[in-house]
């Protein structure tokens, strides 16, 4: 017993020193070569560097664990490719003490990270001007390196963006990459983009990051492109729940930006736009997000001037201006949108106008949504002029206050082909202060008053008839059911016998199919047309590309609904077999996730199709093993 006690003493002491012996020790100063997964973990035990003209090459499966608070600056190369079998790791033995990130400092171009998580990152610097405080993951500085199905989460910095930092004109690649659960003390909780800095961020989402402006991502002085990417659930003490751009111009393009908030008192649940900032934004979804005081999807303001076009604003909510909140700015465009279903605390449902702003709104859907006091689809505040153009402002809700579809109160608005019907509370509230201009509309069907307040000499009396012979007022508006296809159904498309066709502002630009402009954010398609623009109704769904791919075994396929509906979520081999099911039944409006597990199936391509009703989507996803 005595000698099997020994022996076995022997072979423990053996394994230990056989798993210590496959550690690889590195120590501070400058490091180049090859790293492969058979010298693991690599334990970093000072400041490393890789110089200018060299290249530091990480294979796949390698982990890389930094011993206490140090750094990787990169000047050289760093080519880390790893797989969706076998990531790399970048780490912290400890992650309450971190380390200082990986940091490219004016480094050669392009690393390439792959398939790379980085966790536990802690930017910390002496002041807000201390580029050591920003990025706790990530800092780019000068540099453009490509990322590709990263994972950049739980990292933490002192002053500006928690995950990743982009400054100094650098203008990296992140592709198919997921940013969350970062912190940052200070702006950007997320992502951070700053000093004529401009990145290209495509297929990527960024969740469930905390900080103080833009929680989701920052963009300060900056400009940069978004492409299908998903913005979810970012929380901001401050303002920007989502995103804040602060004199910067970036492009958005087929974003979904859902189910973020900024705290109470603080603006901008989904956007802040401010500061002479001029972002194009377009087919995104903006849906559910929350703010404590302006702007539940959007805060525009500070003489920015945003283009925001095609979008669905829809199920957000804040004290005023649920949808979209405007102050201090010129003319900002707000254009082809659905505004539906927001939820104001205060005034301006759908959409505030406030505090010495102009606001073009055209051919947009203002719909269903809810104010507890004044403006159920709009609020036109002290001051302001804004432009109400061709939209159609149909069952908004004023439960408390005047306008159920628009309140203007002393301010100069403008409102032409507008569509005003079905309100609760009466369509239009004017005090009489301010000139406004109500012209070439149709008011109907509101309840109780199509119009109340002190409004223009001769408005509403029915003294004249307009081009096609219906009875009008001197200002040529009408007071006629616009016979929408299906408004129960949400269809506000007119319907061939609509007495607003051809019944428009004749000095407006002439409908897509050459003739006078129709009422309402929808024109009626005439045979004579020479061209088709109208505004269709958006999809219900929207299928998103799945994370990561290719995938071993899960992956996560993300949707989006509109509304609520019931959907069916399947996947298929390349035989066109049907091989699993991985959702079915009936799904609230939002955003969704679904993990896929493919560990019984071989390694191929796979598709995956999501139907609701008559609309089909499908994606496709290769599984890797």
């Amino acid at each position: 017993m005595k000698h099997l006690s020994i022996m076995l003493f022997s072979l423990a002491v053996l394994l230990f020193l056989q798993a210590a012996a496959g550690a690889t020790e590195i120590e501070a100063g400058p490091v180049s070569g090859s790293w492969e997964v058979a010298g693991n973990p690599y334990n970093i035990n000072g400041e490393i560097e890789i110089p200018v003209d060299s290249t530091l090459s990480v294979g796949p499966g390698v982990e890389i664990i930094f011993q206490g608070h140090y750094q990787l600056v990169v000047r050289g190369l760093l080519e880390a490719n790893g797989s969706v079998e076998d990531p790399i790791l970048f780490d912290a033995a400890d992650s309450e003490t971190g380390w200082r990130g990986i940091r490219f400092l004016n480094a050669q171009d392009s690393s390439h990270l792959a398939h790379c998580t980085i966790q536990h990152g802690r930017a910390t610097g002496s002041d807000a001007t201390d580029p050591d405080g920003w990025g706790g993951g990530i800092l780019i500085d000068a540099s453009n390196p490509l990322l590709t199905s990263c994972l950049i989460q739980n990292n933490w910095a002192q002053y500006f963006s928690g995950g990743i930092c982009i400054t100094n004109l650098s203008n990296p690649t992140l592709t198919d990459c997921m940013i969350s659960n970062n912190i940052s003390a200070g702006d950007g909780g997320g992502a951070g983009v700053r000093d004529d800095s401009a990145p290209l961020f495509s297929d990527c989402t960024i969740q469930n990051n905390n900080g103080g402006l833009g929680a989701g991502i920052i963009f300060w002085s900056a400009q940069g492109q978004l492409l299908n990417c998903n913005i979810f659930n970012n929380v901001s003490t401050t303002a920007g729940g989502g995103l804040y751009i602060d004199n910067s111009s970036p492009l958005l393009n087929g974003c979904n930006v859902v189910g973020n908030s900024a705290a109470p008192g603080s603006n901008g649940g989904g956007f802040w736009i401010g500061s002479n900032a001029a972002p194009l934004i377009s087919d995104c979804y903006i849906l559910s997000n929350q703010a404590g005081a302006n702007g539940g999807a959007m805060r525009i303001c500070q003489s920015s001037d945003p283009v925001v076009s095609d979008c669905i604003i829809r199920y957000n909510e804040a004290l005023h201006g649920a949808g979209v909140s405007v102050s201090y700015c010129p003319r900002p465009l707000v254009t082809g949108c659905l505004i539906n279903d927001n939820l104001a605390g205060g005034a301006g449902g759908g959409v505030y106008i406030g505090e010495a702003a102009g606001i073009e709104l055209s051919f947009c859907e203002i719909t269903s949504n809810t104010a507890q006091l004044s403006g159920g689809g709009i609020e036109c505040n002290t001051g302001t002029n804004p432009w109400v153009l061709n939209c159609t402002v149909e069952a908004n809700i004023a439960v408390d206050g005047s306008g159920g579809g628009i309140n203007v109160h002393s301010a100069q608005a403008w409102i032409d082909n507008t569509i005003i019907t079905h309100n609760l509370g009466d369509g239009i509230f004017y005090d009489g202060v301010g000139g406004s201009i109500l012209e070439h509309c149709d008011l109907f069907g509101n309840d109780s008053l199509n119009f109340s307040g002190i409004l223009p000499t001769g408005f509403g009396d029915l003294v004249s008839t307009n081009e096609n012979g219906d009875s009008c007022d001197v200002y040529l508006n009408i007071f006629m059911n616009p016979l929408f296809e299906n408004p129960g159904g949400g269809n506000y498309q007119l319907l061939e016998a609509s007495p607003c066709i051809d019944a428009g502002d004749p000095d407006q630009p002439a409908d897509p199919d050459g003739t006078v402009s129709d009422i309402g954010c929808y024109y009626y398609h005439q045979p004579e047309a020479v061209a088709d623009r109208s505004l269709s109704l958006p999809p219900a769904i929207r299928l998103l590309q799945n994370f990561p791919n290719p995938f071993n075994p899960s992956t996560q396929i993300n949707f989006t609904l509109v509304r609520s509906c019931d959907i069916r979520l399947s996947v298929y081999d390349v035989q066109g077999r049907e091989v699993a099911q991985p959702a079915q039944g009936t799904f609230t409006a939002g955003s969704h996730s679904v993990m896929f597990d493919g560990s019984s199936l071989s390694s191929g391509v796979y598709f995956y199709r999501l139907q609701s009703g008559g609309q089909l989507l499908s994606g496709k996803m290769m599984l890797l093993r």
